[in-house]
């Protein structure tokens, strides 16, 4: 049996979680060149203004935010709102924080950047070396049009889940690629088992089309995946708002000819489309679709009205229709 994963939308794992431990010595500040200045409302950081109220709210010190559960310690014990709060001072800056001191004489720190929402601690190594995959950067995905051997890499499914350093090899190479071969997969395994109890990714959730959708020929299919001609290039359930961020494809072997899938990665397409021709990219980012789904006889009726490409992060990064992936499998022939 082989199965893999395929970047369709965002191409990465955007719910993966990395515990964070938290280091002894607190990052060291030093001046820098980026403007932070007091503003008649509050301050502002990086050509970003943010109001007095907000900047008290963001304190990332200790008092402030639980350094294990990355939550705000204070505010609901405390009942402050902090309303009458101003900034008085602005203190020395780092690269992720920038230290203030406020007129209710409290001293701490806010964020600069998503890095510094880790809080003031160094970032562990493992947070450190994935932080970027995480954060969906362009920069960190290796975008592909041809199908050279680093994106068919096929992985053994023993070894994968063998142990948590080769589970998260694995995924880290998806993350990248957008796509990962797994192979020899035991056949009495359900998709759930290889899901949740094989790759840890969890919790499930239900669509319109079940939990796990079992997919067989259907004359006069209400939807042409359950038929017997050609598909062309797609991506899977856009009248969502908010899509399940993992979705798994699974077959097992068979002896019927053809069904073979053909992937597109919808990245390289964007890279080279806001190259070539800005002013479609544009169309594309900035003109809401409306997509629907709702075959005759079903009772189903899904709706949604987003873009195809979603900015995140200043134009840094992109995501096609909604911050998703797909993991997704292919049946051998034998």
């Amino acid at each position: 049996m082989i199965s893999y994963f395929a970047r369709l939308n965002s191409g990465l794992f955007s719910k993966t979680q990395l515990v964070r431990k938290f280091g002894n010595a607190p990052e060291s500040f030093k001046v820098l060149s980026d403007p932070v200045k007091m503003t008649e409302r509050g301050i502002e950081v990086d050509g970003k203004e943010f109001l007095h109220v907000e900047t008290r709210n963001m304190c990332k010190c200790e008092a402030c935010y639980g350094r294990f559960s990355h939550q705000r310690s204070d505010l609901p014990y405390r009942g402050i709102t902090f309303s009458d709060v101003k900034v008085s001072d602005i203190g020395r800056t780092s690269e992720n924080h920038v230290s203030l001191k406020w007129s209710d004489d409290h001293e701490g720190v806010i964020a600069r950047n998503i890095r510094g929402n880790f809080g003031p601690d160094p970032l562990n190594s493992r947070v450190e070396n994935w932080f970027d995959l995480t954060c969906r950067r362009n920069s960190a995905q290796k975008f592909w049009s041809t199908p050279d051997e680093d994106v068919t890499k096929c992985w053994d499914y023993s070894w994968v889940v063998k142990n948590q350093e080769n589970t998260i090899e694995f995924l880290t190479h998806y993350m990248k690629f957008g796509i990962g071969f797994l192979v020899d997969i035991p056949n009495h395994l359900s998709m759930i088992n290889i899901v949740e109890e094989g790759l840890k990714i969890k919790p499930l959730r239900r669509t319109c089309f079940s939990t796990v959708d079992l997919v067989r020929f259907k004359p006069n299919p209400d939807n042409l995946g359950y038929g017997s001609g050609r598909l062309p290039a797609h991506i899977d359930l856009p009248f969502f708002n908010q899509a399940p961020h993992v979705q798994f494809f699974h077959l097992l072997e068979n002896t019927v000819n053809g069904g073979e899938s053909f992937w597109i990665d919808t990245f390289a397409i964007l890279q080279e489309l806001s190259e070539k021709r800005p002013d479609l990219f544009e169309i594309l980012k900035t003109i809401p679709m409306v997509w629907r789904y709702s075959p005759p006889g079903t009772g189903i009726c899904q709706l949604s009205r987003q873009c195809v490409v979603k900015m995140q992060g200043y134009g840094r990064r992109w995501t096609t229709l909604s911050p998703w992936t797909q993991i997704c499998s292919r049946a051998q022939q034998v």
